[in-house]
């Protein structure tokens, strides 16, 4: 039923076994929050052991209105990594969003989805680095053998030189 779950081994054979999945992350889940404009998105993680986790995320309009967003296999890393200079681009009013930066120090450039918006903060956003667990589900990676030339400066890439001139309006 869902290919994602499928992926790390979870055999999730219906539109009900996911929402009893996505019920159990709702109770046994750790709640976040984040408001939206004209909105707030209500994320749950149910950490299951091992780095698993299920991530469940609620959206309510202003109106008060309640419905269900998302429910998918999370992965937790043992190590994190800092990325600077970062941009987040959302989506989706549901909080589907992407992390474009580089990993602090190198050349080296990453875009991910995050597993839910929520758990980020409205602090996050703000943050000149964030310090990201890379884990999980790859559509492609490219593993470079020769050694990557440390940079001068942050600003040196297009997307650096792009957040310098919106830090300074």
């Amino acid at each position: 039923m869902d290919a994602t779950f499928e992926t790390i081994g979870l055999e999730v054979p219906s539109e009900k076994a996911i929402n009893f999945l996505a019920e159990r992350a709702e109770n046994q889940g750790e709640p976040t929050q984040l408001l939206r404009r004209g909105a707030v998105l209500h994320g749950r993680c149910w950490k299951l052991g091992e780095g698993l986790e299920v991530w469940t995320v609620l959206y309510e309009s202003e109106t008060g209105d309640v419905f269900y967003a998302n429910c998918r296999p999370g992965f937790r890393a043992r190590y994190m990594q800092r990325i600077a200079p970062w941009a987040l681009t959302e989506y989706d009013e549901e909080g589907e969003a992407v992390i474009h930066g580089y990993w602090d120090g190198t050349e080296t450039e990453v875009l991910f989805e995050l597993q839910n918006l929520t758990e980020v903060g409205a602090a996050g956003f703000r943050a000149p680095a964030l310090h990201v667990g890379l884990c999980g589900l790859a559509y492609r990676a490219r593993v470079c053998a020769r050694a990557q030339r440390r940079r001068a400066g942050h600003w040196d890439h297009p997307l650096g030189r792009s957040l310098a001139s919106r830090s300074r309006l």
